[in-house]
């Protein structure tokens, strides 16, 4: 087995730019996550942009009871405003995945 994993972030101001890789090579497939992340934060406003991409291996029901590698593509959208002690968020996600 042979893990991988790096990470760095950047901060400019109020905004926040990371970035993500996850490798791991196992017995069964490689298993992969590739993400993005852009994050806007000033007094009480919070905003997020969110890309993802992997390959790993996945047990729903409905696989292959072994499990199978399962690609995947995410985008997420993130915004929450704080209001005396009260947070109000919201978010978008869209998945859409592939064997």
């Amino acid at each position: 087995m042979h893990l991988n994993n790096l990470a760095a972030k950047y901060i400019i101001g109020d905004i926040t730019v990371s970035a993500s890789r996850y490798d791991l090579t196992a017995m069964v497939g490689e298993n992969k996550v590739d993400a993005v992340q852009v994050a806007y934060n000033r007094d009480h406003l919070s905003l997020a942009a969110r890309l993802q991409s992997s390959s790993d291996m996945r047990f729903y029901q409905g696989l292959k009871p072994s499990g199978e590698i399962v690609k995947e593509k995410m985008w997420e959208i993130y915004s929450g405003y704080k209001i005396y002690n009260i947070q109000l968020q919201a978010t978008y996600v869209n998945v859409a995945w592939t064997l």
